[in-house]
């Protein structure tokens, strides 16, 4: 399934999508993140302090141009 998150700057963006991902993880599921090219690194590291350890093997971060 594909989910495009959208809306304004401080809107709960984030959020939802780490939320998002972590059912999403629990249920087994695996997961990729697609994130701009310049923000890829920032995005793993909030990820990283986010996410449980146990679930970080089923997520995948990238962006368009690594993923292609």
């Amino acid at each position: 399934m594909v989910n495009i998150i959208y809306g304004n700057a401080g809107s709960g963006k984030t959020n939802l999508l780490i939320e998002r991902l972590e059912n999403a993880l629990k249920q087994g599921n695996t997961c990729f993140y697609f994130v701009p090219e310049q923000y890829s690194l920032t995005c793993e590291k909030l990820l990283c302090k986010e996410i449980p350890d146990k679930l970080k093997p089923n997520l995948e971060i990238t962006s368009f141009k690594r993923f292609s």
